[in-house]
């Protein structure tokens, strides 16, 4: 999934979460307010706006919103489809897609050589005899919250699957049933309409007449829409009776009861699994039942008992052989709410259903509830305090740059005890990096410290101008960070920690490397993807453009087990594999040599190689503290001390 779509992907699935937490609050107010209303009518239009309520977007939230960070909800695919290679979207172009393609071939083997220190040529017929690459659990382990949420984001798209698909069901076999069981009766059809031209409905709805077990019912949408009239039901009922039922299906129609089963469809497809839901769906069930009877009292004033006794028979009717009802319909209603509504209308006096002021209460409070949250998704705290500096350039240049700082003041900043130490390319900045990698710039010439606007940062690295920084982190975001105030220009990204990243020699690209053993390549204007590919090793350690800017020389392998270890060379276009070198131990990083066809290695024991770029011929070795390798993997730029330029 691209990092767009992915961004895309976790805004639809917070709003939702979002609007099903405030739809929980919301309903149980309405409920509140139904035992004091009433006026069915209003009780009606408070239920469907909490309906409308889950599928409508927010942005106003709560002085009492709770703000939860969205860092873990994130569906990946990769964990579940595997990774899938993308070309450069801007141009359309193919080849980045063929190469590497041709490269994940050839990279296939790559695991069992590397694990076994041999050749490609010797690892080749080694996989013929059914070698297969290792097996690395630690990947499950430190991704399973990202595993953890897709399953469940899959479960729920399965589960709305599975309901629409039923509906489906359903409504084929209705159809068929339709098909096989329509009946003309005049009679009963004249009478259907008739009884809607006395209710004063000017299009009335189609009036069909089936036989089987069901009740009367609405169902259909738009000019399909459909009263549909058992025959052997109506027959049985006296003429009051019968005209009692037609004018409670003809309510619902009158009162548009028809849109509301859409709106539950919908609903219910997406959030099948909310309990609230199912029984907003009740209550509004029960509050439509009532403002029918109320209809069919006000038609046929002074005849409670011949409604109640025309029910009473249709539920007997209905015990023989029900049809199952089909979606999008409306009938007379579920059988568990047929006392309450049997003594309603034999006891109470019914309150009309239509106050002045009705309407106006339904507006009034759509306007005010549909933009609100509960609670609300945002990125990181940190992050998120910076995120509007990225809207647009007129917001960064009112950013206001700290004070300068007093020369005590920098001294004790600079010379302070840090993690390590990152210099711009123009030794205009340096970036102090603490025991918990929090980061802070300092400019050497005005004297200045600004603390960036991002944690858990796993790898930085500036831009060759010097005006930006790239900034990758243990959620998988990357981000573009700008001078003089080193507020987020741009934010991409969630998933697999990022290990390593790094600038082309002319800026124009950034490539870098994840946990889940991905190289990606990007735009360094837009962040647009330009090639992509995972390797069959899940440990990148880092990832460095060559001098020239045709290579991306990653280093692998997993510290703990010494498991992939080695060098390997990629064309930085189609990110195709051009050679590698085995190394006994995991390279940590890779620097560049004094000359452009040389580079330095240092693995995770503390031995520095110096290797020819050419043919990765070893040249010469030295030996560095270990305790010194963790802070130079965190930046291609961090070497302060010169114990990498100094080795050799």
């Amino acid at each position: 999934m691209k990092p767009d779509e992915e961004s895309q992907v976790t805004t639809l699935i917070a709003t939702l979460l979002s609007n099903a937490v405030t739809v929980s609050v919301l309903a149980f107010v309405v409920f509140a307010i139904s035992k004091l209303v009433r006026h069915q009518m209003v009780v009606h239009g408070l239920w469907v706006l909490v309906m409308l309520k889950l599928i409508t977007p927010s942005f106003i939230s709560l002085p009492f919103a709770v703000p939860i960070d969205d860092s873990w909800l994130t569906f990946d695919s990769r964990f579940i489809f595997g990774e899938s290679v993308h070309g450069d979207r801007n141009s359309g172009d193919a080849r980045h897609a063929t190469a590497a393609m041709a490269g994940n071939q050839e990279l296939n083997q790559l695991p069992a050589e590397v694990a076994a220190g041999g050749s490609l040529e010797e690892n080749a017929s080694s996989e013929a005899k059914g070698a297969t690459p290792p097996v690395v659990p630690d990947q499950w382990f430190h991704s399973w919250p990202r595993i953890a949420v897709s399953v469940l984001l899959l479960a729920w798209l399965a589960g709305s699957c599975i309901y629409v698909a039923r509906l489906l069901i359903r409504y084929f076999r209705f159809c068929r049933f339709l098909r096989n069981n329509e009946q003309i009766d005049e009679e009963l059809i004249s009478e259907g309409y008739d009884l809607a031209y006395k209710m004063g409905l000017k299009r009335p709805p189609r009036v069909r007449v089936l036989s089987g077990a069901f009740s009367p019912m609405l169902c259909g949408l738009g000019r399909g829409l459909t009263l549909i009239l058992p025959l052997d039901l109506l027959h049985r009922l006296t003429p009051k009776g019968r005209a009692t039922l037609v004018v409670h299906e003809l309510a619902h129609y009158a009162r548009g009861d028809y849109l509301v089963r859409v709106l539950e469809t919908v609903v219910t497809a997406i959030f099948w699994w909310h309990p609230v839901v199912w029984w907003i769906r009740h209550e509004l069930e029960i509050v439509e039942e009532d403002c029918c009877d109320t209809r069919v009292l006000a038609e046929f004033p002074g005849q409670p008992r011949h409604y109640a006794e025309a029910i009473l028979d249709a539920i007997d009717f209905l015990c023989e052989r029900p049809v199952q009802m089909p979606p999008i319909s409306s009938g007379l209603g579920s059988t568990p709410m047929l006392k309450r509504r049997l003594t309603r209308i034999m006891t109470e006096t019914p309150v009309p259903d239509g106050p002045s002021w009705g309407h106006r209460t339904i507006m009034a409070c759509a306007v005010v509830v549909f933009p609100l949250q509960m609670i609300h998704f945002r990125p990181e705290p940190l992050v998120a305090a910076k995120m509007a500096n990225a809207a647009s350039p007129s917001v960064l240049s009112s950013v206001v740059v700290p004070e300068q700082l007093s020369a005590e003041e920098f001294d004790s900043i600079f010379s302070a005890r840090v993690w390590t130490r990152v210099k711009s390319p123009d030794g205009r900045w340096t970036l102090l990096v603490d025991q918990e990698q929090q980061c802070r710039v300092i400019s050497l010439i005005e004297r200045r410290c600004i603390d960036l606007p991002t944690s858990m940062a796993s790898c930085v690295v500036f831009s060759p101008d010097s005006q930006r920084l790239a900034v990758g982190t243990t959620d998988g975001r990357l981000l573009i960070l700008r001078a003089p105030d080193w507020s987020i220009e741009q934010n991409i990204g969630r998933g697999p920690a990022i290990r390593s990243v790094d600038w082309s020699p002319a800026g124009d690209r950034i490539a870098m490397c994840s946990e889940a053993g991905d190289i990606k390549l990007l735009a360094s204007t837009d962040l647009t993807c330009i090639s992509m590919r995972r390797l069959p090793m899940t440990f990148l350690n880092c990832v460095r453009f060559s001098p020239d800017a045709n290579h991306l020389i990653v280093g692998c392998g997993d510290w703990k087990t010494d498991v992939d270890s080695a060098l390997l060379l990629l064309d930085s276009e189609s990110l195709r594999l051009t050679s590698n070198w085995n190394s006994e131990v995991p390279i940590a990083f890779v620097r560049s040599g004094e000359r452009d066809d040389e580079i330095t290695c240092c693995d995770w024991s503390g031995r520095v190689t110096l290797v020819s770029l050419a043919d990765l011929r070893i040249l010469n070795s030295q030996w560095i503290p270990k305790d010194l390798i963790a802070p130079l993997v965190f930046s291609v730029q961090a070497d302060d001390a010169g114990v990498i330029s100094g080795a050799f």
